[in-house]
This record gives C-alpha cells, sequence and structure tokens, in this order.
C-alpha cells in the first residue's frame, strides 16, 4: 500500500505512572513541541490486566485537556506485568487468547468510557500475536503499529522478534501470521527502521531518525515514529521532546505530511 506524499506519524507510547515515575514524564514537553509547530500526534495510552486504569486515569487528569485538537488518542496493551518501577522485570507474560482479549476490551472501554474512541493500537514491546488482529478488530481497531521489519528488542519475553519480517509498508495481515499479507481488515503500518535500528526518537537520536526517514522517503513509504512519555532513572539519553523539535524542522523542509495513525488509515483506503 504505497502513499505517494511524504506522510509521517509521530506517535507516544505512553507508560507513566506505569512504568515511569511523573517527574521523569516527558508529555508536557512533547505536547508544547506539537503546539509550537501544530503538529500531529497520536498518543497510545497504556493498558494491562493489573493496571487497567492507571496510566488513562493518570492521562485524564493531567493531560488530555492540553492536548492540541489535531492529536489523536489510541490503545496500547501490554500483555505482560511489569513489577514498578523495574519495567524491564516481567511476570506473568500473557498468551493466552482469552486473557489477550480481555485486555483489549478493558483498555478500549475504559478509554470509552472517558470520551476518548481509539481506532488505532500498539502492543508494547513488538509483542503482538497473530491472535490479537481478530480481537483488536472486534474492539473496532482499524490500523495497527505493533511490528518493525529486522527489529528484535531482547532482553525478556514479553519482547517481540521481527528480524525475519521484510514488510515496510502498510499491509492487511494473515489471521495466522500477522508478519505476512493476508485477507484481515486490520492495517498494520510497522514503526520505521533502518538495519537494527528502531524509528524510537530517543533509542537512536536526531542523526539515527535521519537516516530512517530518508531512506523510507527514497523508498516512497510512510514513516511512523516512536517516543516514550517518560524516561527511567538510569537513562541518560535527551528526553524525547528534544529530539522532537530537530526532527519535525528536518521532515519540514522535506515538504512532509504530518498525520495520524487514522488518517493514514483513511489514506490508505482511498488510495
Amino acid at each position: 500500500m504505497p502513499v505517494r506524499d511524504i506522510n509521517v506519524v509521530f506517535t507516544v507510547d505512553t507508560e507513566t505512572p506505569q512504568s515511569f515515575t511523573p517527574e521523569r514524564c516527558d508529555a508536557p514537553g512533547i505536547i508544547e513541541v506539537s503546539q509550537k509547530y501544530g503538529v500531529a500526534i497520536t498518543w497510545f495510552i497504556y493498558t494491562n490486566r493489573p493496571s487497567p486504569r492507571s496510566v488513562v486515569e493518570y492521562y485524564e487528569q493531567n493531560f488530555f485537556h492540553l492536548m492540541p485538537d489535531n492529536n489523536e488518542i489510541g490503545l496500547h496493551t501490554h500483555y505482560d506485568e511489569p513489577r514498578f518501577p523495574l519495567r524491564d522485570t516481567i511476570i506473568n507474560l500473557q498468551l493466552d487468547p482469552a486473557v489477550r482479549k480481555d485486555v483489549v476490551m478493558t483498555g478500549y472501554d475504559t478509554l470509552v468510557n472517558m470520551g476518548h474512541k481509539p481506532v488505532s493500537h500498539r502492543t508494547g514491546c513488538l509483542a503482538m500475536e497473530s491472535l490479537d488482529i481478530k480481537n483488536l478488530e472486534t474492539a473496532g481497531i482499524i490500523i495497527d503499529s505493533s511490528t518493525s521489519p529486522g527489529i528484535y528488542l531482547g532482553n525478556h519475553p514479553g519482547h517481540g522478534d521481527c528480524t525475519s519480517m521484510k514488510i515496510r509498508e502498510p499491509y492487511n495481515p494473515d489471521y495466522n501470521n500477522h508478519m505476512e499479507r493476508g485477507d484481515a481488515k486490520l492495517i498494520i503500518a510497522p514503526i520505521s527502521s533502518l538495519g537494527s535500528d528502531v524509528g524510537v526518537l530517543e533509542y537512536v537520536g536526531f542523526h539515527g531518525i535521519k537516516k530512517i526517514v530518508d531512506y523510507y522517503i527514497e523508498l516512497g513509504l510512510p514513516i511512523v515514529l516512536v517516543m516514550h512519555d517518560g524516561m527511567s532513572e538510569s537513562d541518560d539519553r535527551p528526553a524525547p521532546s528534544m529530539v522532537l523539535e530537530p526532527v519535525i524542522l528536518y521532515l519540514r523542509e522535506k515538504g512532509a505530511n504530518f498525520i495520524t495513525m487514522s488518517d493514514l488509515a483513511n489514506l490508505l483506503k482511498n488510495d
């Protein structure tokens, strides 16, 4: 599903206060940059089985009312249970289809009850399973971004392995293999990557993102980039908002359009 224009989707995986302390939350900085440049951002709001409401309620109290109108709320599911605040200490990874469906529907219902109907989704740590496709479709999710070609995040069983995946453009997945094309209604828009570098702003910095976006512009494909809403106590990387601003300026020089996940889905359906 190639898209001819340079369309860029900035996304935020939210995990404060579940994985990051409020003192290390960068949501205010990301919102400020979004407002300054009028750039659309899709916020994936975290939920898992033991903490289905903690992040949603934190954002409801602190940030939803500050977000520009062109920002979008999506759903961010985790199927493991991290021991706060050690976000990589994982217990009880859930692979049962019924449990995973319940995580999706609980997160979806929680957002809807607060006035936000998500139509976009991302599974944390690329840990999507093929069985999730029908769960997402049942919840009314039209576009997902839970894969990234050639990427394996490592560390623990809750991290997905996309090293064998070759697809870079958005695609309809196979119900039995979400990393292959098929006839599902759901659209998957992979996170942009190049080699072993995944398009996470605070992971690879401006120069790493520049290489990734230049590669995707040359291919004529939409670009999906990621930020997290916080930093761990031991993390000395730049805050995502500090990388976001120069990336926006560079992409503006290229004539890019900044769109949400649902905008991308609509463009692909009409293409």
